[in-house]
């Protein structure tokens, strides 16, 4: 299905340009949960420990935090047949030491409603020091940031494999028109941007909305993507995983800083 192709693979693109690191293991679910609700007295990491990995994954969201009636697939390991990450950065004009294929970062399953009216991805980066998180923030929320975007998802459906899946059909994709929406302050700091582009199916005409929500805390960044057809996801299911991504963000800091 074209909607949770795309949003497979730009849970893997958005990553800090990574594609290293970014699998779930065994028990990650539990030791998410059991790091989400970690006492909030601690002080905030300003950097990431040896167990980096182990906090990236503690702080994606699970299906825990989804609305009832949804269901979930396994996690993204890799996104095979593209490499527009780093013509991304480039884009961005971030420094080479922030597209690191060794940054810590993990991976959630995919979420979806019955019906699949909308798929949702999160990667979580960790970063060694808040310095270079910000920094990347930083370049995401910069003017160019949209048409940066834009233009990786153009080459991006260049890639019938990368895009929707080997074996699956890959309908021609209108251009990509990119727009940031104004969204309330989650984390550090948070910035969305919706993609939104259109193909033609048997009964005409379907749109597809990509919802791309960065949220910085500390050396943490967090990718939550929303891949819906025929209408944006509401405003409602965006706030509510936002809240629900930086708190457990936070709360995986905390209980690393001890």
């Amino acid at each position: 299905m074209i909607m949770l192709g795309l949003a497979t693979v730009m849970a893997l693109i958005l990553a800090g340009c990574s594609t290293g690191n970014g699998g779930a293991h065994p028990g990650a679910s539990k030791q998410a949960k059991s790091r989400s609700t970690s006492s909030t007295s601690a002080p905030v990491a300003s950097s990431i420990p040896a167990d980096a990995q182990a906090i990236a994954q503690a702080s994606l969201l699970t299906l825990s935090d989804f609305p009832t009636g949804w269901g979930q697939a396994a996690a993204a390991t890799t996104a095979s047949g593209f490499s527009g990450g780093a013509k991304f950065a480039a884009c961005l004009g971030l420094p080479s030491a922030l597209v690191s294929s060794s940054t810590p970062a993990a991976n959630s399953p995919t979420f979806t409603p019955t019906p699949a009216t909308v798929s949702v991805n999160e990667r979580v980066v960790a970063y060694p020091t808040t310095a270079r998180s910000k920094a990347f923030f930083a370049a995401i929320e910069s003017k160019k940031a949209p048409g940066c975007m834009s233009a990786m998802f153009q080459e991006l459906t260049a890639s019938p494999t990368a895009a929707h899946g080997a074996g699956q059909s890959s309908p021609s994709l209108a251009p990509f028109t990119a727009t940031r929406i104004p969204l309330a302050k989650y984390g550090d700091g948070s910035t969305e941007i919706r993609l939104t582009t259109s193909y033609t199916a048997s009964s005409g005409p379907v749109s597809l909305f990509i919802t791309i929500i960065v949220i910085e805390e500390g050396p943490l960044n967090a990718f939550v993507t929303l891949t819906s057809s025929l209408s944006p996801p509401s405003a409602k299911l965006n706030d509510s995983l936002a809240t629900a991504a930086a708190r457990r963000m936070r709360a995986a800091e905390r209980s690393a800083a001890g």
